[in-house]
């Protein structure tokens, strides 16, 4: 690894510099759209990890230790009060996020139609000895069928893929299987505490999907806002229609930062009315209303 990439990954790790500030520096000496294949192995946020710093979620890993760090940052302290929690991740992507859930959920359970990013979550639970994690390789959906799944199989981010073609910007890389989440899970889930979904806007299909199994079990949920998300979710009569119980929504935000430059606490959370996306994205928390209270501590980070 070039010595200059090592000193981008020193000043990446200093906790206590605002983020912002960080990234501009590593961007200097490593420019996410440039560098060059260079592989690692390192420390994840909750274990460990291989990949190569030209993948662009995998490049936020190397220089800052993970990708959304102040999610994983909020997902370990929610399930780290539960008693013995289950949680569900739809969207597995590269594995980072079931790799933080594992280890502080009892079972896991992640959803990754996209045969090359399952194997590499396979891949990832088994250098880190996580057993406690179950794949799942289908697509979730409002209904039964077979998609195409959109994906610019050269880009230097492979999370991007979707079952929306305005999503993405990349031609059909596969056709995968898709299903109700509802008829998959049943008999398997004997809890659900908590989900974590970011699946590039086919969010309110999947939910959809998984009615029943919401209603039964009342999951605080993580999820991403996108322009695509925020406007299937009115296609499908709005967000209050597709959950099955009342609930509080919440932005994720960054944590706090003491005269500009340093770095205080890992994430803010801040009451929203809506779902109101702008370009950029951003996750949110659903809480049901029965599960307010676990939410309190965390209010300011």
């Amino acid at each position: 690894m070039k010595s200059q990439y090592r000193l981008a990954r020193y000043i990446g790790h200093l906790s206590w510099l605002r983020l912002g500030i960080r990234r501009r520096l590593v961007r200097a000496l490593a420019p996410q759209e440039r560098v060059a294949s260079a592989a690692f192995d390192t420390t994840h946020f909750a274990g460990r990890y291989r990949g190569d710093i030209a993948n662009a979620q995998e490049w936020h890993v190397y220089f800052f230790g993970g990708y959304e760090l102040k999610e994983l940052s909020l997902m370990t302290d929610i399930l780290g009060q539960m008693n013995g929690p289950v949680a569900l991740d739809i969207g597995g992507n590269l594995g980072g996020h079931a790799l933080t859930m594992a280890r502080v959920a009892k079972n896991v359970h992640t959803v990754e139609p996209f045969p090359p990013l399952a194997d590499r979550i396979d891949s990832l639970m088994k250098m880190n000895g996580c057993d406690n994690v179950v794949i799942h390789r289908i697509g979730l959906g409002a209904e039964v069928s077979e998609l195409d799944y959109y994906l610019d199989t050269e880009s230097r981010n492979q999370g991007t893929g979707s079952f929306l073609n305005d999503h993405s910007d990349g031609g059909v890389a596969a056709k995968l299987k898709v299903v109700r989440g509802d008829e998959h899970f049943q008999g398997t889930l004997d809890a659900l505490d908590f989900i974590k979904i970011d699946i590039e806007g086919f969010e309110a299909p999947a939910l959809s999907g998984l009615r029943n199994t919401l209603e039964k079990f009342r999951p605080i949920i993580m999820m991403e806002v996108t322009e695509s998300s925020a406007r299937l979710f009115e296609e499908f009569g709005g967000i209050e229609k597709v959950m099955p119980f009342e609930f509080d929504l919440w932005k994720i935000n960054n944590p706090s930062y003491p005269l500009g430059i340093f770095e205080s606490g890992n994430y803010s959370i801040a009451p929203i009315d809506k779902l109101d996306a702008g370009k950029a994205s951003f996750n949110i928390l659903i809480v049901p209303k029965n599960r307010a209270g676990e939410l309190e501590r965390f209010r300011k980070g």
